[in-house]
């Protein structure tokens, strides 16, 4: 419901800045029309006396009056570029808060254009006195209309889900399985991850689009049909690469380094002789990720008799994505952990 008290202050504020527009520009047409009426009134006296030759004393005085004021250079030009500048400060004050206003009487509010308003006058920076608490009060608005707007997609989407029988847990992000979906209400608009890799960077916030977003998002991990036994061979060759190149005696390799080999051998042959984005074969990190789980952790399954066996990253690896991988373990999207290196061993 609209905050009718904040409305009214907010109003008068405006209209003192629509009262500030209104003189200034009129400050700005009539110094103008005092000097273009003082430019023809002196011509036109100096006319006059050129042809009246016994003219009064008081019509030189006068003129000589009016060509030393000099309303140009000591009025009209000091005058107005502050005049200017005041004059476009005020407008765009009076306009932000007129808009501020409407925004705030709608019913229900309508996030987006609250949020758009609220920020344009946020960077007003006005000087009146009360108007820093006017504006925290407009953000604790948005900030309410924002929380019950996300409990009201929340609700619509955990219906939703439960109809196919699945749950949904948090109150934005939400964890739906294995998926951590990111709200902007504002926006509108939602980002799907598989644990803590994108998998749709961008996506309308409505719930037909996010179901549609979660049966993709499945498709493209869970449902792909990988054979485990050849996955495990390539990834140890992708192992043995990374390996050389590293040029390390030890056995442990940085996962990320496996995924770039890997993501090399799973290329067609006409990619290799010709590399184009055209014949790339994506393969992206959520994918890798889920396998890298399912085949050497899930599934146990060995290459040349060989596990794969995974180290947790240091904290120096985890927060630098070249050195660490985050591997979903549960059955939510944050139970699971940051894999620093891989090692293949003897089975245990």
């Amino acid at each position: 419901m609209p905050d009718n008290a904040l409305i009214d202050s907010l109003e008068t504020l405006r209209a003192a800045y629509a009262e500030r527009q209104k003189l200034a520009g009129a400050l700005t047409t009539q110094i103008k029309a005092a000097h273009s009426a003082a430019a023809k009134a002196a011509k036109t006296l100096n006319d006059l006396a050129g042809v009246y030759p016994d003219s009064p004393q008081s019509y030189q005085s006068s003129l000589q009056f009016i060509v030393d004021a000099d309303l140009k250079r000591g009025v009209i030009d000091p005058l107005t570029p502050d005049l200017k500048a005041d004059t476009k400060r005020f407008t765009n004050a009076a306009g932000a808060l007129k808009a501020l206003v409407a925004a705030l009487r709608s019913d229900p509010y309508d996030v987006a254009a609250l949020n758009k308003a609220l920020d344009a006058v946020q960077k007003l920076n006005l000087p009146d006195a009360g108007f820093a608490p006017l504006l925290n009060e407009a953000q604790r608005e948005l900030e309410r209309a924002q929380s019950r707007l996300s409990e009201l997609f929340g609700q619509d989407l955990r219906e939703a889900l439960a109809a196919r029988g699945m749950t949904v847990s948090g109150r934005g992000p939400f964890e739906i399985g294995r998926f951590d979906l990111a709200a902007d209400t504002i926006k509108r608009s939602a980002r799907l991850n598989y644990g803590k890799h994108p998998v749709i960077q961008k996506l309308s916030l409505s719930v037909p689009a996010i179901l549609k977003a979660l049966d993709r998002a499945s498709a493209l991990i869970m449902e792909r049909k990988e054979d485990g036994e050849g996955w495990m061979a390539q990834f140890y060759e992708a192992w043995e690469r990374a390996r050389k190149m590293s040029g390390a005696s030890d056995r442990r390799v940085n996962v990320v380094d496996c995924y770039f080999q890997l993501t090399l051998l799973r290329q067609k042959k006409g990619f290799r002789a010709a590399p184009s984005k055209g014949e790339f074969v994506d393969y992206t990190r959520a994918q890798f990720a889920y396998d890298l789980y399912e085949f050497t952790q899930n599934q146990k399954r060995t290459a040349k008799g060989l596990r794969a066996y995974v180290h947790a990253a240091i904290y120096a690896q985890s927060s630098n994505p070249e050195k660490s991988l985050w591997i979903v373990e549960g059955a939510g999207p944050h139970d699971g952990r940051y894999i620093g290196d891989v090692v293949f061993d003897e089975d245990e």
